[in-house]
């Protein structure tokens, strides 16, 4: 399999593989060939503080934001937050999350998933986030950007009438 093969067909996790990729070898090189394998990326924003990146999941902030930044400028680019209750659902961080997504270039025409948490695995210490807090973080977010839709809620109807025309096509697939 060629490293083009290798890297198109691995998950990639930006906030703790930054290293891995370092040690195959040039790292630019080895990004490079990453993006010109992709057509599209779906990549996790899990939150917009330093410290609840290094502390709770083991990653560093500022280079999934450098990993989203050279994304951007190569393949479309949809950015999912899973909102944890008392970890990332303030309306001040969903206010700096999305300014920064929209301070991108073209930046407001990216797609931002908030999605609902639910205690499983190593989070079972907090109870599921509220819908209305969803929907709360979800109009903050559309303060600054165009494309914002809610998951893991039943409440679909938030979503209708907001998709890039290039996901007209692909909206029965997208519920």
């Amino acid at each position: 399999m060629s490293d083009r093969e290798l890297l198109a067909n691995t998950p990639l996790d930006a906030a703790r593989n930054d290293g891995e990729l370092r040690r195959l070898g040039d790292y630019k090189k080895q990004l490079d060939v990453f993006f010109t394998a992709q057509d599209a990326l779906n990549i996790d924003l899990m939150s917009f503080d330093a410290a609840v990146y290094r502390m709770t999941l083991g990653g560093d902030l500022e280079t999934v934001k450098r990993f989203i930044e050279r994304a951007c400028a190569a393949c479309h680019v949809e950015l999912t937050t899973l909102i944890v209750p008392g970890l990332n659902d303030s309306e001040a961080e969903m206010r700096a999350l999305s300014g920064w997504i929209a301070s991108l270039p073209n930046g407001e025409e990216i797609p931002l998933h908030i999605t609902r948490f639910f205690p499983r695995y190593r989070m079972r210490d907090r109870a599921a986030t509220e819908r209305r807090s969803v929907l709360r973080l979800a109009e903050i977010a559309k303060e600054a950007l165009k494309f914002v839709y809610t998951g893991n809620m039943q409440y679909l109807a938030y979503n209708e009438g907001t998709r890039p025309k290039s996901q007209e096509a692909q909206k029965d697939t997208c519920r």
